[in-house]
């Protein structure tokens, strides 16, 4: 069929060698569908148009264009359409009108196969409406990067950002210039806190701007790739470090070879047991991958399913992979259950195997007595890691361990949280008790939250989507996926998209009632767990903009990601009476209290998003860079948030009008290690 449309293109040219419009025809044909050789005929007839213009003087209101939904970030089809409907009405067409349209689109597919700016500013002044053109002009002049280039490529993407669909790609590009070029922008905290709410309501599963379509332009001999895929920010990207980053900002284009990530993830069957899992466990990474120009295929593994059971998405693993091929392979591996011809089959797919360990696999005697899964834990992800080249552990002990164990590359990898969800502004409700929001799953929890001294302090509100239909959808949509993949023995790949669409929306919105819900404490609490670090409510917390009272967490590197008493408190895990009086602190203290929590929103938006997570984790995998933490590094508040927050020396004697008062500041002070300020408080 596309050698016939070839014939009938060159057969009407040689009739109608005139026709501007079938040569357009015949040009995109060639483009998107043609070989290398019918690329270069097309490009050498747009530089002949381009040139004599004046040749092709005539459009008609027969003359008929491909529809909008035929490559359309290349043409205004829109505008093409409503100028022949308007001709129709009156009985003369606008010739010069749809004549600029036609040449405008051929300037910009010039334009991308050589990243010549004048073809590109031609179709702007051709078209200046066409929101893809003024994109790909912004592109092309961040590569010349001439004098004045990038104050006009600045102007072109803030009018992109305000006033057209391409939001998403002009906000990328703004980020990129303010994170990387230094370019002031005046309304920037505007700018991300609309594109924040844009994300809230939108996400990109697979490769971010894959709408635009430049994968589907045919490349002639001795082109590798199109000029404007190249990345403007020669020097490498940061992945961690600077004040308010939006997504440490990603090229926002294709890439001519982009990586290809096959994704096991880890969800549970039903919403009482998946509520204990946090949406940036592995939905948010997922999400991340979009914004770094990543493909991926995601093959969900659901809690207590072996992979070769006829309900597991696994045991069509093949069947869903066949005929691509991937860089890597992320498997969460510490509750899911692989079978051994799976897990073989893995080593196939993949020269990178990545596996994520979600909890600790070192315990005390009293923990494993306690919980009796746990002393057989250890051994089954080592059987599944000796499959794996790597490991992404989120227990820093283990990123020690297991590489003297098995010959892996390890990486340690704190909790993050994703960018949309950090809050632009710190705003503390009225004072009162401090909010633990997770499960009680043993005495040690249970005995906090009995505490008589924490009465009236800490509080355990209700499950965020108590009052939701949520949860009942998220057991359907489960349920009904595993009684139709199990009764077949081909799934189709449609059943597999329809329901990673219901599940990650289902994930979104109740994600979503929790960063609500987080916002309306005035504190959390994060009690002692059988898991090592800081659990995924910590950071959660901080992005809400509301300070948290930690246990102090054994790991050394741990302590040294959110600094005590400026972005985090602490309490030992044998003294309630600690986690009390730190909470009366917050109470008594609201301007300080505010202060911290600016301090780690701000650290968890340099350090600790989704987003600067994924590329730190690419980087590593790519060359060995270990990522940037924030580890014992202080965040200085700028003067928008600047508080009274020296804590630890106070300039003067504090005075207090009760010994009531004194003491449990005293033992606030005590509790942060700060002793002149305990002495301080009782003097």
């Amino acid at each position: 069929m596309i050698c016939q449309a070839l014939d009938i293109y060159r057969h009407g040219l040689k009739q109608h060698p005139h026709s501007l419009v079938l040569r357009f025809n015949f040009i995109r044909h060639c483009l998107h569908w043609g070989t290398p050789e019918l690329a270069a005929e097309a490009l050498a007839m747009v530089r002949e148009i381009l040139n004599r213009p004046e040749n092709y003087p005539t459009v008609r209101l027969i003359d008929d264009i491909m529809p909008w939904d035929y490559f359309g970030t290349f043409f205004n089809y829109r505008k093409y359409l409503d100028t022949l409907t308007e001709g129709i009405g009156s009985g003369e067409i606008s010739n010069e009108t749809a004549r600029k349209l036609i040449l405008a689109a051929l300037g910009n597919y010039l334009g991308q196969y050589t990243g010549e700016v004048n073809c590109l500013e031609r179709a702007v002044e051709w078209d200046p409406g066409f929101a893809h053109h003024r994109f790909a002009l912004a592109k092309a002049l961040l590569l010349r990067n001439e004098l004045g280039d990038v104050e006009r490529a600045k102007e072109l993407l803030e009018a992109l950002f305000n006033q057209s669909l391409l939001i998403e790609p002009a906000f990328h590009l703004l980020s990129a210039l303010r994170e990387r070029k230094f370019v002031d922008l005046p309304n920037w905290p505007e700018y991300a806190a609309r594109f924040r709410r844009l994300r809230k309501m939108t996400f990109a599963s697979s490769q971010a701007f894959g709408g635009f379509e430049i994968n589907r332009l045919v490349l002639p001999t001795g082109l590798n790739t199109l000029p404007l895929q190249a990345n403007p920010f020669a020097e490498p990207p940061p992945t961690a470090g600077i004040s308010e980053a939006a997504h440490m900002a990603p090229w926002a284009g294709s890439q001519p070879d982009p990586e290809r990530i096959l994704l096991i993830s880890f969800e549970c069957g039903n919403w009482d047991n998946a509520k204990a899992w946090s949406y940036n466990g592995f939905y948010a990474l997922e999400e991340a991958l979009g914004t770094v120009g990543v493909q991926h295929l995601t093959l969900p593994a659901i809690a207590g399913i072996p992979s070769n059971h006829r309900a597991s998405w696994l045991r069509q693993a093949r069947l869903f992979t066949e005929g691509k091929s991937f860089d890597q392979a992320w498997i969460w591996i510490t509750h899911n259950e692989y079978d051994q011809e799976f897990l073989n089959w893995l080593e196939t797919v993949a020269p990178v195997r990545v596996g994520v360990i979600m909890e600790s696999l070192e315990h005390t005697d009293e923990e494993t007595h306690q919980f009796g899964n746990l002393a057989a834990r250890r051994n089954k992800v080592l059987g599944h890691l000796r499959h794996c080249t790597h490991a992404l552990t989120f227990d820093e002990q283990d990123a020690e361990t297991l590489s003297g164990e098995l010959p892996l590359q390890t990486l340690w990898c704190p909790p993050v949280v994703g960018w949309r969800d950090v809050c632009a502004t710190v705003n503390l409700p009225t004072p009162g008790p401090a909010w633990f929001q997770g499960t009680a799953y043993n005495p040690e929890r249970q005995a906090f939250l009995e505490c008589e001294v924490l009465k009236g302090l800490l509080e355990r509100p209700p499950s965020a989507e108590v009052d939701s239909t949520l949860p009942a959808e998220f057991d359907r949509a489960q349920m009904e996926s595993i009684k139709q993949i199990s009764k077949y023995d081909i799934a189709a790949l449609e059943w597999l998209e329809e329901y990673h669409g219901q599940i990650r929306r289902i994930r979104r919105q109740l994600n979503d009632l929790w960063q609500d819900s987080l916002r309306r404490g005035f504190a959390h609490v994060n009690l002692p767990s059988i898991y090592k670090g800081y659990a995924g409510r910590v950071v959660e917390s901080m992005a809400a903009g509301r300070p948290v009272i930690s246990w102090a967490p054994p790991r050394q590197r741990t302590r040294q990601l959110f600094v005590p008493g400026e972005e985090i408190l602490w309490f030992e895990r044998d003294r309630p009476d600690e986690l009390a009086a730190q909470i009366r602190w917050l109470q008594d203290h609201p301007q300080e209290a505010r202060a911290i929590a600016e301090r780690a929103r701000q650290k968890v938006l340099r350090y600790h998003t989704a987003e600067t997570r994924v590329r730190q984790i690419l980087n590593w995998l790519a060359d060995g860079t270990e990522p940037n933490y924030g580890e014992n590094e202080t965040i200085n508040l700028t003067t928008e948030h600047q508080t009274k927050i020296e804590m630890n020396t106070p300039e003067t004697t504090p005075q207090f009008e009760t010994l009531e008062a004194a003491l449990n500041a005293a033992e606030a002070a005590h509790g942060q290690n700060d002793g002149p300020g305990a002495i301080a408080a009782l003097e």
